[in-house]
């Protein structure tokens, strides 16, 4: 990181000659895209689901009428008969009502749902993580700029003071003033380029695509559009979009489900005190010159077989109860996941119109602030201005600069925070 850093600060300032590399240009909605089909989290998902509905329907099979086909050769021992006992029988038994699977089957494929719906609500975020990291890394770019822009400044004012001083036209506390600007925009820049590097190693991790690129590949990203569509004014009815956020979330949707899987799994053991009905039919043919007077024997039958288990110490009643409580805390996490909307989305909306308001107030003070530094440079460069008033409009200026940045960025960051509390997603990707 040292070395990579170093690098970078050289470039920045002016001091690397080597041949300029082709920068990668992002978009917020391809670093999303390359996260939902490539990042790992995306993949796990998926999988999870595949596996979920594979298990529903493994208790589906289960449930459904099965044949179980047994066969036996016995040959016995012929002693007291001049041929040996020979026999030959099959059974074939299918299984034809057993409550309790059913019941299993039912909750299986609520469950099932309910994973789909975990896994939907996990890909939409790790969306919302890529898009805040894209987000991160804009707001250390432009803050970066901004920090180049002071150095370059502070560089041209020292070289002034300097031939000034030679001149003796200021003194050289003066010039020690405008160098010691200087070495903190050196020191500034130097942190931005840091905080720069870090936002493009955390996109990195949510976008594989970043991660392709040779670390001398500049990262180009751009202002994304608004991020909530439809658009959400600050004043909004909450009504309505409680209702949105009950409709359009895949976390409250797997919660219910899974609420609703275990309530149907909790039937399971009282169905095991209904009778399970099975249908049987059975042949059996043998030859045993002692047992048949020497003829062959040939038998068959066919008939309905049904089993209680009339005695479980209780097993099955625990078990019930251990699953009536997991869906009793199943259901309340939802409702208190739907409770709290409300006050998330209110949380958000006030958030939303603060940093709107902020961000109209740093648009007037890095206006100010470069006005006033163009005019105090103009005034310096006369000799009509101090050292002291030159540098310390440069550093306000690049203050309100990154301000204004950070305030772009906060403006998106709160679009991001209720679109993922009303259950959109950050760009059409899905």
């Amino acid at each position: 990181m040292a070395r990579r850093l170093a690098c970078l600060l050289l470039v920045a300032a002016g001091a690397g000659a080597a041949e300029p590399v082709a920068p990668l240009e992002l978009t917020l909605a391809q670093a999303v895209q390359q996260a939902l089909a490539r990042n790992e989290r995306a993949a796990i998902a998926v999988t999870r689901r595949d596996r979920a509905f594979a298990d529903a329907r493994a208790d589906l099979a289960r449930a459904l009428p099965t044949a179980d086909l047994s066969a036996a050769l016995v040959r016995r021992d012929a002693s007291r008969s001049d041929d040996d006992a020979v026999s030959v029988g099959g059974r074939i038994e299918v299984p034809l009502i057993e409550a309790g699977r059913w019941a299993a089957a039912r909750a299986s494929g609520r469950a099932a749902g309910s994973v789909e719906a975990s896994a939907v609500e996990e890909r939409r975020r790790l969306a919302f993580d890529a898009a805040r990291a894209y987000l991160d890394l804009l707001a250390a770019i432009r803050v970066r700029t901004a920090a180049e822009a002071r150095m370059r400044l502070a560089g041209e004012s020292l070289r002034v003071a300097l031939a000034r001083r030679e001149a003796g036209i200021i003194d050289a506390t003066a010039a020690a003033r405008i160098e010691l600007e200087r070495a903190t925009a050196r020191i500034g820049l130097t942190r931005t380029i840091q905080a720069a590097l870090a936002a493009r190693e955390a996109l990195a991790q949510l976008v594989p695509g970043i991660g392709d690129q040779p670390e001398s590949v500049e990262v180009l990203v751009s202002e994304p559009p608004a991020l909530l569509t439809p658009a959400v004014a600050p004043d909004a009815e909450l009504a309505p979009l409680v209702a949105e956020a009950e409709a359009s979330r895949p976390d409250l949707r797997a919660l219910t489900l899974a609420a609703e899987a275990r309530h149907l799994a909790a039937s399971e053991p009282a169905w095991d005190w209904s009778p399970r009905l099975a249908a049987f039919g059975e042949r059996e043919y043998g030859n045993d010159a002692a047992l048949n007077r020497g003829d062959d024997h040939d038998a068959w039958a066919v008939g309905l077989e049904a089993t209680w288990r009339v005695w479980d110490s209780g097993e099955r009643g625990a078990r019930r109860r251990s699953l009536l409580a997991q869906a009793r805390e199943t259901a309340l996490l939802a409702d208190g996941a739907r409770r709290v909307l409300a006050s998330q989305l209110r949380t958000a909306l006030a958030g939303l119109a603060a940093a709107g308001d902020a961000l109209d107030q740093a648009g007037v003070q890095a206006r100010i602030a470069e006005e006033l530094q163009r005019a105090i440079d103009a005034r310096f460069a006369q000799g009509l201005a101090t050292a002291l008033e030159s540098a310390d409009a440069a550093a306000q200026a690049y203050a309100a600069a990154a301000d204004l940045v950070r305030a772009r960025v906060d403006v998106r960051s709160f679009e991001l925070a209720l679109a993922l509390i009303l259950g959109r997603w950050p760009t059409a990707a899905r």
